[in-house]
Formats: C-alpha cells, sequence, structure tokens
C-alpha cells in the first residue's frame, strides 16, 4: 500500500510538472537502457574500457534521474502548498471584504503565521484574486445594467441610477462606476439599433 501511495504521488507529481520538466524526467531512463544494452555488450566481449565508460555513465544516469525526481517531488509540494494558500486567502478576502492588499496580507500572516515564509507568495496571489474579483465584479455590474436599461432607455441617466440602485442595494457606494457604464450601454444600444434598422432596408430593398 505504501508504494502504492508512493507511485500515485509521483504520477501526480509528473502529472502537475511542466513538460520540459518531464522530458528531463524521462531521458535519463531512455539513456540508462542504452547504457545497459552497451554495459551487456562489452561484458558479453570482455571489453573492459567499454565496461568502464558504460558504468561511469550508468552511475550519471541514475544520479541524474534522482535530482529530477526530488525536483519533481518539491515542485508538485510547493503546488499544492500554493493552492492550499489560495483557497485560504480566496475565504479569508471574502470574509473580510478589504480591498487593501497592505492590509489583507498583514491580517491574513497574523490568522495564519505559519505561512508567514511564504509572505511573497501570498502577496501575489493576494493581487491575483483581487484583480480577478474586480473584473468579475464589473462584468456583473454590466450585465445588471444592460438588463435593468434595456427597457428603459428613455429614462434620464440619474433616474436610472436612482431606481438601480434600488433594486440593487450592493452597489449604492458605486454610482461613480455607475455612471460611465450607463453612457457605454445607451451608445451600444444606439449603435445596435441604427444597425438593425439598416439591415431592416436592406432586406425591403
Amino acid at each position: 500500500m505504501v508504494r502504492l501511495d508512493r507511485c500515485r504521488t509521483l504520477f501526480c507529481a509528473l502529472k502537475e510538472s511542466p513538460r520540459m520538466v518531464i522530458v528531463s524526467f524521462i531521458l535519463p531512463f531512455f539513456v540508462l537502457a542504452v547504457d545497459v544494452i552497451i554495459l551487456e555488450h562489452a561484458i558479453r566481449i570482455n571489453e573492459q574500457y567499454i565496461m568502464l565508460s558504460s558504468s561511469m555513465l550508468f552511475i550519471l544516469s541514475i544520479i541524474e534521474s534522482v535530482v529530477v525526481l526530488r525536483e519533481i517531488h518539491k515542485h508538485y509540494h510547493q503546488l499544492i502548498d500554493e493552492r492550499k494558500i489560495i483557497i485560504m486567502l480566496n475565504d479569508f478576502i471574502v470574509k473580510s471584504n478589504h480591498k487593501n492588499v497592505e492590509k489583507i496580507v498583514a491580517e491574513f500572516l497574523t490568522a495564519h503565521p505559519e505561512f508567514f515564509n511564504k509572505k511573497d507568495t501570498i502577496y501575489k496571489n493576494c493581487y491575483q484574486i483581487l484583480e480577478h474579483r474586480e473584473t468579475l465584479w464589473k462584468k456583473k455590474l454590466t450585465q445588471r445594467l444592460t438588463r435593468f436599461i434595456k427597457p428603459r432607455k428613455q429614462m434620464h441617466e440619474n433616474d436610472v441610477v436612482s431606481a438601480f440602485i434600488k433594486e440593487y442595494p450592493v452597489y449604492k457606494k458605486q454610482t461613480d462606476e455607475i455612471y460611465p457604464k450607463i453612457d457605454k450601454i445607451k451608445i451600444s444600444f444606439a449603435i445596435n439599433n441604427e444597425y438593425t434598422k439598416r439591415k431592416e432596408k436592406k432586406t425591403r430593398k
């Protein structure tokens, strides 16, 4: 069972490793296979010089395989640790609702001091998570605004914003973001309407 677990771990590590690392792991085994054939032939014909050279190459190939295997194992565990940090950091950001990276990292390390040696990784992932959340937030806001404005194209911007915030109070503090988006959405509707009218005229002709 222990060997099976190790084989499973090795397979997972290889699966998660970059292609070049996998190639560098397979290559020494290919060299070993060729070397075994040469060594067997040298022993059969009793050629000591070839036997010595093949033996040295055989040992070097084994050492290279072990080194590469350790690197793959190290990379795999680093990847697992980083994924664990990302999940925990994402949950922490959602709960704390902060947008300041310095504050998030400081509070996260206070709550999880075991990750203090991973401070650079936490900073990097924190920026990425916040960027991703910001992108999703803007996308969701645009989608909601587009659906909301469609039946209210003739309404004044201020009235649209008031009605939208009334329906979605979560955006109460983001009016600076909402106004420019309303302009863009209305322009997009106007362009689509113009395109539809031109298409209809061509169809009639």
